[in-house]
């Protein structure tokens, strides 16, 4: 089993969405909340240095958050389970082709939704563990407290 996570920060739920659509490949060494919440506060971090948040800093800090969203998600893993049924009827150049191309949306995605980060939080709510997978499922709420639907 290797430790992957999805980090669970936007401000629409995209990672909420990814969670229950995928779930997560179980750590060793953390369970499944624990390490949708180290994923997280690796990309707030990002977010809230001030070191980051000049202009002329954008390409940094958006390679800095690839860096770490790259360190949680599991893309190959992810892209078969989107395939579902069909990655088996892929070659190995077509299920590479896809990874690449599936994997640079989802970053793409994930970027934008974050790029509009202002200060929302992560509430953990719950974890299942299912054989070698487990989901961490969150809750993004706002600065008014209300919760975002995912």
């Amino acid at each position: 089993m290797t430790t992957r996570c999805l980090p669970a920060l936007c401000p629409v739920g995209l990672a909420s969405w990814l969670l229950a659509a995928w779930g997560l490949a179980l750590g060793a060494t953390l369970g499944p909340l624990d390490t949708v919440r180290d994923g997280t506060e690796k990309v707030l971090a990002i977010l809230s240095d001030p070191a980051l948040k000049a202009p002329e800093k954008k390409e940094l800090r958006r390679k800095t958050v690839l860096d770490a969203v790259d360190s949680c998600f599991n893309w190959p893993d992810i892209a078969q389970r989107s395939l579902g049924i069909h990655w088996r009827k892929r070659t190995d150049a077509e299920r590479t082709e896809f990874t690449a191309v599936y994997t640079e949306l989802i970053r793409d995605t994930y970027l934008t939704k974050i790029g509009n980060y202002s200060g929302e939080k992560v509430r953990y709510e719950s974890e299942k563990v299912d054989g070698n997978y487990a989901r961490g499922l969150v809750q993004i709420v706002t600065k008014q407290n209300t919760d975002i639907p995912g």
